[in-house]
C-alpha cells in the first residue's frame, strides 16, 4: 500500500526585540498551520540563529505547539556564539501526518 500523504505546514516566527546579546534570553513566538490555515497542535518547533536566513549557526532551543498551533518561548543566546548580525528562523520537522517546514 502507498504511504499516506502528509499535510503541508507553514511555520511563522516573531522575535520580541531587534537586538540581543550573548547570554541574554530572547523571546520568540509563532504558529504552525496547515494549508487551510488551521493551527497544528503538538509539533516540535526548533529556533535557530542564522547569518543568511538559511544555514543554521546555532540552535537556540525548541518548543511544542499548543492546541491552537502556537508557541511562545524564551531561549538563551549562547555565550560562545560569534558576535555579529543574525536572523532568527523556526523549523518544524513535522510528524507522521504533517510535513516539515521552515519560516520565511
Amino acid at each position: 500500500p502507498a504511504a499516506p500523504t502528509r499535510v503541508p505546514t507553514r511555520v511563522s516566527v516573531t522575535v520580541a526585540k531587534n537586538a540581543a546579546r550573548r547570554g541574554q534570553r530572547l523571546r520568540v513566538w509563532g504558529k504552525v498551520e496547515n494549508f487551510d490555515g488551521l493551527g497544528v497542535a503538538n509539533l516540535r518547533v526548533e529556533i535557530y540563529l542564522s547569518r543568511d536566513g538559511r544555514a543554521a549557526q546555532a540552535l537556540l532551543g525548541a518548543a511544542i505547539t499548543d492546541k491552537g498551533g502556537g508557541y511562545d518561548v524564551e531561549l538563551p543566546i549562547p555565550r560562545n556564539i560569534v558576535v555579529g548580525r543574525y536572523k532568527v528562523f523556526a523549523a518544524t520537522p513535522g510528524d507522521q501526518r504533517h510535513e516539515a517546514s521552515l519560516s520565511e
